[in-house]
């Protein structure tokens, strides 16, 4: 039988505990790499773009903006 704690781990597997530990272990580890490889891909979309910006024309700043679907009212201050 199985018991389940409040965050969603096992917390006990009569026949094979140390099969479900291993299993949460390396869930944790999946999930946990997952979150980080979604946050590292947004810092560096955000940073593509500020590099894009900082270092181009004005013809091509609005490239920029258009390919990455970003729609600013104001473009004066490109």
């Amino acid at each position: 039988f199985v018991k389940i704690c409040k965050n969603g781990h096992l917390l006990e597997f009569h026949k094979n505990y140390t099969l479900y530990t291993k299993l949460n272990a390396d869930f944790d580890y999946s999930i946990s790499f997952l979150v980080g490889l979604v946050i590292f891909e947004i810092y560096a979309l955000d940073w593509r773009i500020n590099f894009d910006l900082q270092f181009s024309t004005k013809f091509q700043k609005l490239q920029v903006l258009r390919k990455n679907n970003l729609d600013f009212h104001d473009l004066r201050s490109i």
